[in-house]
């Protein structure tokens, strides 16, 4: 048997007939006579209110898929561009700003006196996405001492002033901590571990390593000096405010 071209694409609505009569009086030959006249005619199966209101059901629900759609497409890029702008690293809070021209990532850390009760807060920025800073390697643990003698490869300061920016925002951090930082080129590490020492020196890497009970090598790679310091103050920060948690 020969099929249809294509096949049968759709079968049609099947139909069914409708009687429509009507009662005519006349007269014929003088007599009156009542007639019934009846046309039949053919009628979709599916009735039109009933087909419509299927229409308008499949119409509201695309219109319902396509705000979903966008609300999920909304809640997503909000995510992307909320996580992508700030960052955690251990309890430590990040969000961007900018001050002029230039994008710093804020964090605040309340301060607290020696009583422990609350004083006011305290705001620190960085000029390094600490994101990036959390891919630096640091190699031991940080341990925060009261004393804190630091010393840094003269070289270092020329690196278009980013090494003096780097000691004084170290400085403004320690401040804060409580740690007494000074700059004395002929310190070393102590042995004993009576106080901090931290040398700031070039390197094939920038990177971080403890080399002693309480003592840090910052290695900077072209100039990183920003990179490095902030990386140990990253360090900090999270010891800071593992300090207010306990």
């Amino acid at each position: 048997m020969k099929k249809e071209k294509g096949g049968e694409k759709e079968k049609k609505k099947e139909k069914t007939k409708e009687e429509n009569c009507e009662i005519f009086e006349m007269e014929k030959d003088g007599k009156e006579v009542i007639k019934e006249v009846c046309n039949v005619f053919e009628k979709d199966e599916e009735p039109f209110l009933e087909k419509e209101s299927k229409r308008q059901n499949k119409i509201i629900l695309n219109i319902l898929i396509l705000i979903g759609i966008f609300i999920i497409a909304l809640i997503g890029g909000y995510y992307f561009y909320y996580s992508s702008t700030h960052y955690t690293f251990e309890d430590v809070k990040f969000s961007p700003t900018n001050v002029g021209h230039i994008k710093l990532y804020n964090t605040i850390l309340p301060v607290y006196d020696e009583n422990g009760n609350y004083v006011t807060d305290f705001n620190y920025y960085l000029r390094t996405n600490p994101k990036i800073l959390s891919e630096i390697p640091f190699y031991g643990k940080l341990e925060l001492l009261k004393l804190m003698a630091i010393n840094m490869t003269p070289e270092l300061d020329n690196c278009e002033g980013d090494g003096v920016i780097a000691i004084a925002n170290l400085k403004n951090l320690m401040d804060m901590a409580g740690v007494k930082m000074v700059k004395d080129p002929n310190a070393s590490c102590d042995m004993q571990g009576r106080f901090m020492y931290v040398d700031i020196k070039q390197g094939n890497e920038t990177l971080v390593k403890r080399t002693g009970p309480a003592c840090y090598d910052i290695y900077v790679k072209d100039c990183e000096v920003l990179k490095g310091t902030e990386r140990f103050i990253l360090e900090t920060l999270a010891e800071i405010r593992s300090w207010r948690n306990k």
